[in-house]
Parts: C-alpha cells; sequence; structure tokens
C-alpha cells in the first residue's frame, strides 16, 4: 500500500520502473552501509533530522491518502443505510397498507347493526391484528434510530411469515380464493421489496418455515392443491411465489424434494397459457431454474417439452412474442440438451427431434434477434453437433449447416456497435463461435461434450456465489 511506503521505497521504485541500474544498485548499497553504520551509532530520540521538501510531500501525501479512505469507507456506510432505510420504509408502506385494508373488513362488520358472535370474533381478530402491527412498526422504529445498524437483520422475520402461512392455511381451508390470493400477492410483494443482498436469507426463511408444507407433509398436496384452482389470480400469484422460491439451489432443492409433481403441475399451465402471457413468463422462469437440478430432465422429455418450445420459436418467427419468453425458451433448451437423458434420447428416437432443432435453430440465426438469444442458440448447436450419431451427420449436410454458420459469423462480425457495451458483447459472441463451432472449417477450440464435466449442482452454486444478490421476476404488465 502507498500510505505504507517509506520515502526511499518511492525513489528505488521510480528508478526501478526507469531502469536505472547502477544508480539503484549503488542506493541500496548505500542504504546498507548507512543502516549499518546507523546500529553502531547511540542516535538521541530527542534529535530529529531536517525533514527534505520529498519527506514532507510523502508525510502530507500519506495524510490526504487516510482522510480519503475514511471518507470511502463512511460512503460505504451511509449506502448500506440507505438502502436499508428503502427497504424498511418499503416494508412499513406495504404493512400500512394491509392495517388500511383490515380497517376496512372491521368497518363492513361495525355496519351490521346485529353484533353476533361471529362478528365478535372478527372484531377481537381486528384487535390482535392491530396489536401485531403497531409491535412491527414499532420494531422498524428502533431499527431506524439505532446507530449499529445490520442490513442482515431480520426484516425477513419468522414471525412475518408464519403469520402468513397460518392466513393461508386458514383461507384454502374455508376455499376463500379471494382471500387466498391476496395472501399469496402479500408474500410476493413483501418478497420483491426486500432488499437484492438479504433477499437469499428470505428464500432460506421461507424454506425453513416450510411455507408450501413440503417439508412437513412430506407431499405436495397443499401447493398442487393451490395450483389446481382454476383461478388466473390465484396461480398468477402462486407461480410467482414458486419462482422466488426457486430462485437459488436450496428453493429448488425444497420443492423437488418429495417428488416432481410441482414441476409437472408448472408445466402442464404453461403449456395451456397463450404465448407471452404473464403465466407462461413465470412457467418458463421456473423450469430455467429447474432444469439446473440434471434429475428433472427426463420429466421435460416425458411431457415433450422440446417440441413445445420449438414451436413456440418458430410461432415467435411470424408473431410477435415477449422476448422474455423467447429468450428463455432459448436456454432452457440450453439446459435441456447438455443433459445425457437428451442425448439418448434423440438418439434412440427418430430424427425429426434434432432436424427440427438444427433447422429452427439455423433459421432464428438468420433473422434480427438479441445477443442473449445467440449465445443461447450458439450453445444449443453446440451440444447438438457434439453428438457423434451416421444419422445427425447427414442432417447436417441437408440443413446445410456448415455453410450457414459461417454466413451468420461473417455477417455478425461485420455489424456496426452503437457503444462499448454492444461491442463487448459482439466480441463475446466472435470467441463463443469460435470456441465451440466449426468456423470456415476450422475446428473448434473445445468440445462442449468433452468440456461438460460440471454436474448441474455445482453450475448454480458458483453462479449464487459470484453473483450474490438474487433477481426476483416482475412484469410491468401483471395483472391480478
Amino acid at each position: 500500500m502507498l500510505k505504507d511506503m517509506k520515502e526511499i521505497d518511492y525513489i528505488k521504485e521510480y528508478l526501478k520502473l526507469n531502469k536505472f541500474t547502477s544508480t539503484l544498485e549503488c542506493l541500496e548499497k548505500e542504504e546498507k552501509y548507512l543502516q549499518a553504520e546507523r546500529n553502531n551509532t547511540s542516535i538521541s530520540n530527542s534529535l530529529s533530522p531536517t525533514k527534505s521538501y520529498l519527506s514532507q510531500l510523502i508525510n502530507s501525501y500519506k495524510e490526504k491518502t487516510n482522510k480519503i479512505y475514511l471518507v470511502q469507507n463512511a460512503y460505504k456506510n451511509l449506502e448500506l443505510k440507505r438502502q436499508s432505510l428503502l427497504s424498511f420504509s418499503r416494508q412499513i408502506y406495504s404493512m400500512i397498507i394491509s392495517y388500511i385494508r383490515d380497517f376496512e373488513d372491521i368497518k363492513k362488520v361495525l355496519d351490521v347493526t346485529e353484533m353476533t358472535q361471529e362478528n365478535r370474533k372478527k372484531v377481537e381478530d381486528y384487535n390482535s391484528k392491530v396489536n401485531y402491527y403497531k409491535f412491527h412498526i414499532g420494531k422498524f422504529n428502533q431499527i431506524l434510530l439505532d446507530d449499529e445498524w445490520n442490513t442482515k437483520t431480520e426484516m425477513i422475520n419468522k414471525e412475518i411469515i408464519l403469520e402468513h402461512k397460518k392466513n393461508l392455511t386458514a383461507a384454502k381451508n374455508n376455499k376463500d380464493n379471494i382471500k387466498i390470493m391476496e395472501i399469496l400477492l402479500s408474500l410476493r410483494l413483501y418478497s420483491l421489496q426486500t432488499i437484492p443482498e438479504i433477499r437469499k436469507n428470505l428464500i432460506n426463511e421461507l424454506i425453513t418455515n416450510d411455507i408450501l408444507y413440503i417439508t412437513e407433509s412430506k407431499n405436495n398436496f397443499f401447493i398442487n392443491e393451490l395450483l389446481n384452482i382454476h383461478s388466473y389470480q390465484i396461480r398468477h400469484s402462486i407461480l410467482g411465489l414458486i419462482s422466488i422460491i426457486s430462485s437459488t439451489y436450496n428453493g429448488v432443492s425444497y420443492l423437488l424434494s418429495n417428488n416432481f409433481s410441482i414441476l409437472e403441475k408448472v408445466i402442464e399451465i404453461m403449456k395451456g397459457t397463450e404465448d407471452g402471457q404473464v403465466l407462461q413468463r413465470f412457467g418458463l422462469s421456473i423450469l430455467n431454474k429447474m432444469s439446473l437440478k440434471e434429475n428433472t430432465i427426463s420429466i421435460f422429455i416425458k411431457y415433450g417439452m422440446i417440441d413445445f418450445l420449438i414451436k413456440l420459436l418458430q410461432r415467435s418467427r411470424i408473431n410477435k412474442i415477449n422476448s422474455f419468453c423467447v429468450d428463455f425458451s432459448t436456454a432452457l433448451l440450453a439446459n435441456i440438451l447438455r443433459a445425457n437423458d437428451t442425448k439418448d434420447f434423440l438418439i434412440n428416437n427418430s430424427n425429426s427431434v434434432y432436424r427440427n432443432l438444427m433447422e429452427t435453430f439455423l433459421s432464428l440465426l438468420e433473422d434480427n434477434i438479441n445477443t442473449t438469444m445467440i449465445k443461447n442458440i450458439l450453445m444449443c448447436l453446440g451440444y447438438m453437433i457434439s453428438i457423434e450419431h451416421e444419422g445427425f451427420k447427414i442432417i447436417k449436410e441437408e440443413c446445410r449447416f456448415h455453410t450457414r454458420i459461417d454466413i451468420f459469423f461473417d455477417k455478425f462480425s461485420e455489424n456496426k456497435t452503437n457503444n462499448e457495451h454492444q461491442e463487448m458483447e459482439k466480441h463475446k459472441i466472435i470467441d463463443l463461435c469460435k470456441l465451440i463451432l466449426p468456423i470456415h472449417g476450422i475446428r473448434p477450440k473445445i468440445s462442449v461434450e468433452k468440456n461438460n464435466k460440471k454436474n448441474y449442482e455445482d453450475i448454480i452454486k458458483e453462479y449464487e456465489n459470484k453473483t450474490g444478490n438474487i433477481t426476483f421476476e416482475y412484469f410491468r404488465d401483471e395483472i391480478c
């Protein structure tokens, strides 16, 4: 660190960088001689040598550097406080909204002239809720006033999640679909308002408190019954919550811990939804996250997801479909195609699936598609050409694979970019092409098949550790 360097070190560094080798050697010898002389000479502590201009300059610089470090650290702490304050404020706002809704409900009860036993119970429940809100708003206020802030501190606390769980169970038992939808929406809103840095903690809290009764009941009856309710609003709310939980490896493991029934139901709902709709987007998001566990791939194959995704991509060339669906369809196909189960499926079945995939991917590359799709498609093609099979070689020739890939590469390489980000993306795609595909007859640098040694669990864990922050899906056109 510069602030710890002595004056002589600056001089030596300067001589070294400018290649004054002889001068540097003389200086080092002189320094050793003076050091030995100092060791043999008794110097009074009260005496201090006159400071040179260089010494004064360096000491002054050190003081300024220390101040800069202090300012930077103070800024970081201030930013953490700001982020926490924003999160706490949003959560307080959410609780106030819930309070107002409950107040409206109790007003309806009080308007009834005859105070029945049922209404008295509602009044008691209302009073307990008021006390509950007062307690938590008071707790938020204490945290806001506390100088020792800790951004990991539980705004995501057990009590709030258990309260939602209790209310959700009661609403489901009473078959109150409106209440079910409101509770699920409230829980998702609570999750979305959590700052990204602590969202992983939120998901762990949801799992620990078994929000969907998956661990406690050793089956998926509770969540499957919710998914079986034929209500757009409820399906929208429950898929939004599943999407949040599936955002981590632990969350996916929790959802799949008993069997694959949740995955199967999500596939069923998504396939029965119109292209581009919010339910389809949530479905594709969930399936992408679940596909990172290799044992799910057989389910995707069993339920015809490869054919479904191919047809969706083909329809996107004719009719405009929400870009999220198209991007995530190609990403999901890349996850499916990298698995050994898919390789066996393609080899053991007719060549029509392989041909449809090859033709669809090459046709999309000829269109004006975004860079995310291009990267996903290139990975898909890399996995496909790595499969050794005589029939597939014939299909590649019939689809003019090599010619069309070369044309795409040349055309894309000539594309002009408008900014530095676009230029970086362009070079990433060019490098990816050279890495995994045979461009102009040159063998790819690696085979994705041979480089496919890491299992899915390692990949998702690595990703979580690198990114730290977690993104929860939210779409502007969501309507409940």
